[in-house]
């Protein structure tokens, strides 16, 4: 029985980041810059060369990333601006910027 509660719970947790998750959109590009006293990127989005300044979450760790860095952006619109909530390293080529 025990078992089948920290499976249950286990798959509880799961659905609850999957559905943070969904509610962040992907993007994938570049960092241009990174302002680390105001916790923001500038991320020039994969396939243009407009360059855009997004406000970073406090969970990001933003001492991980490099200007140049070709990255995936999981940016969320509030209050009319983007917010990336998580940023990942992207082995993919992205061309842009």
């Amino acid at each position: 029985m025990k078992h089948f509660f920290i499976v249950v719970l286990t798959a509880l947790i799961s659905i609850s980041f999957a559905a943070a998750a969904i509610g962040a959109e992907m993007k994938e590009g570049t960092i241009k810059g990174i302002d680390m006293e105001k916790g923001t990127i500038v991320f020039c989005p994969a396939g243009t060369k407009d360059e855009m300044t997004m406000e970073v979450a406090g969970t990001v760790n933003l001492k991980k990333f490099k200007t140049d860095m070709k990255v995936k952006a999981f940016v969320e619109e509030k209050d009319g601006k983007m917010i990336v909530k998580g940023l990942k390293p992207s082995k993919r080529v992205v061309q842009g910027c």
